[in-house]
């Protein structure tokens, strides 16, 4: 319990010893009036919407929370930042998601969608993704989208107060790994947790006090004043904030009788049946009234007596009602709660609903009971869970009533109430809360009031229960001689500074692996989606380029055989072009006797040239000129050079997609050449940023080594925080108060 609580301690401190970036957002007055928040709300909205790591909000019953997780959620949505929002109970949950309009969700589920579970030991460990999940029957593969949690980010703990210390430190490692900022809301003088509690008072004890604000301004009880117009009622809501604080309360009896809010009944048997009465009234009238009392069995039979005046009264059917295991029947207009959440079912633990009808199979048609959460629509309980999971909700305990609002509220004040149930059942009424005692008359009364306000069961943790009894045995333990308790304390004095030595070596540590492991998250999305850019551009460049050499090398086939074609027809027509340069260059003769000759090759040697001139432009049109050419020696190699152009050009015309081809690859290539840029750039600047790490650069798993090192500061902390207690405890030991304080000082620098 201890280490669990330490470690708690040490999450709070590391956060509340963090810098913060910036400063918050300021409300002006003008916006905090538009927002309608009083000073308090407006204080905690830029809290709320700041920088802090850690914030504590206490709120007294009524204070409009709700109003400034509203504002709040308005606010961070203006900047472009996220608000999640858990609660102990997964009921609470929705009525946030309604109300304030952020992603909200048990602060069990969030745990669970982590890794963390309950071993059959009783061990609350927690899963690696890809481990075997216990619960599930499958493989753990990390959390849903929708439970990640992203540096920035504002974590809501609602009812902080009524959380267990385990699924604290959970919610804390969680937030730790994600870089979100965390934000504690509750009241430590309502109900705590059921198990290992004292989260909310570790936090305000741990947290730079700046961030710590409470509002106390009560905005939920009204009253009808002499005109019929209903108006806050603030002599009630000083009531409510004596309660809460212990303060005098036999005035707050004296007060709350003349106002008509104490209610006294001769015997237990009375009190029942004006309670079942009352409950009968306001159901019929269709008002939604509180009736708390201190144990499920009490509400069990109180639940039992409602209802058997509500079927005498026509509001509920029981001809053919069903039975639950614990003996409780069930029938068409009964209000019920739901006991088991169930996901399927879509179903929370104490969610009230009305039945509205029951099937031959014994399955309940239920509706929301609550306006808030009507447009949930109809759920069908099978005859299972209504026998195992299903309650009467006329009344229950200050558990179940912790958080709700309803119009008035009955208090049922008997032995076990305490000072917390009595505040809680007090003030879920906007218009009446009234508590109702066994007694013989108002100084009876009185005096059963006061006792129960005499009754602290605030959990504020095991340390705090370990400090109470010590500080009780010290009344009973003999005076300790001088030189022994400063021999205790010189010891204690050496052990912090070990402490302090040993974290100023650590701190460092965590923050560099802290440097490490935001550049391996940043780095671990990025490179391999460039990486991956880089290959898909690699793939894209080598199928482009296999494209345009397939093309390629077709035109280079075609280009070889026109080519080899013109040879050939060339090589034919050529000794016959040159048989008839030599007539046209002989000339007709004097007597112009071989005219007809000289004209017949000219003709002959016109036509050829008009042949091949699209192949040889050069060609001139003259036939005197044209014989000349034709006389001279074959020159191959420009030939060669002339019908190898020709003929790419006549290939390349069959081809026009090529030039596509070619285009395309020529544009893959430079994008693989960009992408390859990319990647290198990424690659260096990544080993830039490493080597200001030192030898921690090189470090196989800095997330590991991290989470070490963090349990190790977790300890470091504990056992600083262990020591600096027991200091403060020898420094108040008598033998060392007869000291003069120049003298303890000068004990303090040996």
């Amino acid at each position: 319990m201890l280490e669990v609580e330490a470690d708690l301690t040490a999450r709070l401190a590391a956060r509340s010893g963090e810098r913060h970036a910036g400063l918050p957002p300021v409300l002006t007055p003008a916006a905090a009036m538009a927002m309608r928040l009083d000073a308090g709300q407006a204080a905690a909205v830029a809290a709320l919407a700041g920088h802090r790591p850690l914030i504590v909000i206490e709120g007294a019953a009524g204070a409009g929370k709700t109003t400034t997780l509203t504002a709040t959620q308005q606010a961070l949505t203006q900047q472009g930042r996220r608000m999640v929002v858990v609660t102990p109970t997964l009921k609470a949950a929705q009525v946030a998601a309604v109300e304030v309009g952020a992603a909200a969700g048990s602060a069990a589920w969030l745990a669970f969608q982590h890794g963390w579970r309950w071993t059959e030991s009783g061990a609350w460990t927690r899963l690696n993704p890809g481990r075997a999940d216990p619960v599930t029957g499958g493989v753990y593969t990390g959390p849903e989208d929708a439970a990640r949690l992203h540096a920035g980010d504002l974590l809501v703990v609602d009812e902080a107060g009524m959380l267990d210390q385990d699924t604290a430190r959970a919610l804390l490692t969680v937030a730790d790994e994600s870089r979100a900022r965390v934000a504690l809301l509750g009241d430590r003088h309502q109900l705590a947790a059921v198990g290992r509690g004292g989260v909310l008072h570790l936090a305000v004890r741990h947290v730079d006090p700046a961030a710590v604000l409470t509002l106390d301004r009560v905005h939920r009880f009204t009253r009808t004043d002499h005109t019929g117009a209903t108006v806050p009622d603030g002599q009630y809501a000083e009531l409510t904030l004596a309660m809460r604080a212990g303060a005098d309360p036999g005035a707050v009896f004296d007060a709350l009788a003349a106002r008509g809010r104490i209610r006294l009944h001769p015997d237990a048997a009375a009190a029942q049946e004006a309670l079942a009465a009352l409950a009968e009234d306001a159901h019929c009238r269709g008002e939604r009234v509180a009736v708390v009392v201190d144990t499920r069995e009490q509400a069990a039979e109180l639940n039992a007596a409602i209802r058997d005046r509500l079927v005498a009264a026509g509001q509920v059917d029981d001809t053919e009602p069903v039975t639950t295991r614990t003996g409780q029947r069930i029938g068409i207009g009964d209000r019920i709660a739901t006991r088991r959440n169930d996901r399927d079912l879509g179903v929370a633990n104490r969610d009230t609903w009305t039945v509205t009808a029951i099937d031959g199979h014994r399955q309940l048609t239920i509706v929301p009971a609550d306006a808030i959460r009507r447009r949930v629509g109809e759920r069908l309980l099978p005859v299972d869970y209504v026998a195992a999971q299903v309650e009467l909700a006329y009344a229950c305990t200050a558990h179940g009533a912790q958080g709700d609002t309803v119009s008035a509220a009955h208090l049922v004040i008997g032995e076990h109430s305490g000072a917390a149930t009595a505040y809680v059942g007090m003030t879920r009424g906007r218009t009446a809360n009234t508590a109702h005692l066994v007694a013989a008359d108002l100084s009876e009364a009185r005096q059963q009031w006061i006792a129960v306000f005499g009754r602290d069961r605030a959990d504020l943790g095991p340390a705090h229960a370990a400090g109470l009894a010590a500080r009780e045995a010290a009344h009973y333990a003999q005076p300790r001689p001088l030189d022994q308790v400063l021999a205790d304390l010189h010891a204690a004095w050496t052990a912090e500074q070990r402490f302090l030595d040993r974290l100023a070596i650590q701190e460092p540590l965590r923050d560099a692996l802290r440097q490490s492991v935001a550049l391996e998250d940043d780095q671990a999305d990025r490179l391999p989606a460039l990486e991956a850019d880089y290959r898909q551009a690699a793939a894209a460049a080598r199928l482009a380029t296999a494209r345009a050499e397939v093309s390629g090398a077709a035109i280079a086939v075609e280009t070889d055989r026109i080519r080899d074609g013109l040879h050939a027809r060339w090589d034919g027509e050529w000794a016959a072009a040159r048989a008839a340069a030599q007539v046209v260059l002989a000339g007709p003769g004097r007597l112009r006797l071989r005219q007809a000759a000289v004209t017949r090759a000219a003709d002959q040697l016109t036509d050829w040239a008009h042949r091949w001139r699209p192949y040889l432009p050069s060609l001139p049109t003259d036939p005197h000129q044209v014989a000349e050419v034709a006389d001279r020696a074959d020159d191959r190699t420009a030939l060669w050079t002339a019908f190898a152009a020709a003929a790419r050009s006549a290939a390349e015309s069959a081809h026009p997609e090529h030039e596509a081809l070619r285009t395309t690859a020529h544009a893959a290539q430079h994008a693989h050449e960009q992408a390859w840029r990319a990647l290198a750039e990424a690659h260096r600047q990544r080993s830039d940023r490493l080597a200001g790490l030192g030898a921690l650069a090189s470090t196989a798993d800095p997330k590991a080594l991290l989470l070490e090192v963090d349990r190790d500061l977790a300890a470091t902390h504990g056992e600083l925080s262990a020591v600096r207690a027991r200091i403060t405890r020898l420094v108040a030991d008598p033998a060392l108060l007869v000291l003069p304080a120049d003298r303890r000082a000068q004990e303090h620098a040996l």
